[in-house]
């Protein structure tokens, strides 16, 4: 991910300037868990920064998404729903951040940019 997404994801998110280094430290770690020899779109970045800045925001007000039909799950490879999971593990300053559904909606933009969409 280049600086510009991330500068892009930055301007545009409405996240307290605290948590902006949760952010970033949250796509890196996407960016790691994902297969170095990709191309990941400008969009797919961008749409994965915006969901990870909702994702902060969510467990910031202490929100929860609804629940996801399991027939969306089933649909996902379970090694992105693990990775979904260790990304979302790694908010140390965020409690209830890991629940089902954020994993899920984690897990299918990473499945997306694996497979170059």
């Amino acid at each position: 991910m280049t600086n510009d997404i991330l500068t892009e994801i930055l301007d545009e998110s409405v996240l307290p300037d605290l948590y902006k280094n949760s952010l970033k430290n949250s796509l890196d770690r996407i960016e790691k868990s994902l297969p170095e020899d990709i191309n990941i779109p400008k969009e797919r970045w961008l749409a994965i920064g915006h969901h990870m800045s909702e994702v902060i925001n969510r467990a910031i007000k202490k929100e929860q998404l609804p629940s996801i039909k399991s027939d969306t799950a089933d649909q996902i490879e379970s090694l992105y729903i693990e990775k979904s999971k260790k990304i979302l593990d790694g908010f140390t300053d965020l409690k209830n951040i890991n629940t089902a559904s954020e994993t899920l909606l984690l897990a299918i933009h990473l499945q997306c940019a694996a497979n170059g969409y």
